[in-house]
């Protein structure tokens, strides 16, 4: 490999290039779907796979756990999602690795999607959940876990500002109408889970 090439790839290596695929692909299904949606109202994305607990677990439509990752209620809700997922990712990608930003990502909007429904089943209640809010909350569990492990390299406050930021995420989702807050403990669970076994090898390495 040439100098130039190796200057290119050290330039794109700079880029957090998971979490702008992720924001591209988020974008253009809600453009499909927005466009094409067969269906107004609530439930004009039931087609393109919102997750919901009867389709789910009676219908064995066990894809709608991961394509309602994808899938947004509006443009507000999009952009919003969006605009935390660009903040998130564009600063922690790069230090914990691309691919273990995709598994946290999308093993995050599993956990989120599947504690939804597993919650709504129990409760009886037929909920149609759908948004990339769960796989972020995932990532905000990520951080976490990767402060605390490093916690003696990060200054002080640092931990409990980010923490602060994530009980007013979870809260905010409680008092706002029409936010799955299960599926946003669910994912920041996930994602703390799927970060301590992907780290566990180094955790279990610096103790040794």
């Amino acid at each position: 490999m040439n100098e130039s090439a190796t200057q290119l790839k050290r330039k794109l290596n700079q880029y957090p290039a998971v979490t702008i695929v992720l924001i591209g692909l988020n974008v253009l299904v809600f453009l499909i779907s927005d466009l094409f949606a067969p269906e107004t109202g609530g439930d004009r994305l039931y087609t393109y796979g919102v997750a919901e607990w009867q389709a789910v677990f009676e219908q064995g439509a066990y894809y709608r756990l991961f394509t309602c990752m994808f899938l947004h209620f509006g443009i507000e809700h999009l952009i919003n999602n969006m605009l935390m997922l660009g903040a998130l990712g564009f600063y922690f990608e790069h230090g914990i690795g691309s691919i273990r930003f995709l598994i946290i990502y999308l093993g995050s909007g599993l956990a989120a999607s599947l504690g939804s429904c597993l919650w709504y089943r129990q409760m009886g209640e037929s909920v149609s959940s759908a948004g990339a809010s769960g796989a972020i909350f995932g990532i905000l569990g990520a951080m976490i876990i990767v402060l605390l492990i490093n916690r003696e390299r990060i200054r002080d406050g640092f931990i409990q500002r980010v923490l602060f930021i994530a009980v007013l995420m979870i809260a905010d989702g409680f008092y706002t109408e029409n936010v799955d807050y299960t599926a946003h403990i669910a994912g920041l669970i996930g994602g703390c889970v799927i970060t301590v076994l992907l780290l566990l090898p180094r955790i279990w390495k610096r103790k040794n």
